[in-house]
């Protein structure tokens, strides 16, 4: 058994939401520094219809991996783009677009990077639900 505990704090400065997070171990420690396994920060705002977040955390069970997440999206064009990186060389993005088709919806996903099979993922959802 491993118990942690996580903690979450959030702001807003103007327009943008900034969040901070951390996760820590509740086992016995010998230093300081074993104590967080994980701490983030993460903001967020929106303009002209599209959000924006970006993300960087520090992952302090596997040899300080520093990751950065960016992210945009807007929901009335059904669109969003995603770039992930870390300090281990792992890169991936995506590409999603749905698209109507009447009262059925096409949507397109393609995925590229060293972190996932590059790929473009395909579906098609019927108005009645198949």
């Amino acid at each position: 058994m491993d118990p942690e505990m996580s903690l979450k704090a959030s702001a807003c400065l103007g327009k943008i939401e900034i969040e901070t997070g951390a996760t820590a171990s509740l086992q016995p420690i010998r230093d300081l520094i074993d104590l967080p396994r994980m701490v983030w920060a993460k903001a967020s705002s929106e303009l002209g219809g599209w959000a924006f977040s970006t993300k960087t955390s520090v992952d302090f069970q596997r040899s300080n991996a520093l990751t950065y997440d960016i992210f945009t999206g807007n929901s009335d064009l059904d669109t969003s783009i995603q770039l992930v990186t870390n300090s281990r060389g792992k890169r991936m993005a995506q590409l999603y677009k749905g698209i109507a088709i009447g009262n059925n919806r096409l949507s397109i996903n393609p995925r590229i990077g060293n972190t996932v099979e590059n790929d473009v993922i395909l579906s098609y959802d019927k108005a009645d639900g198949t």
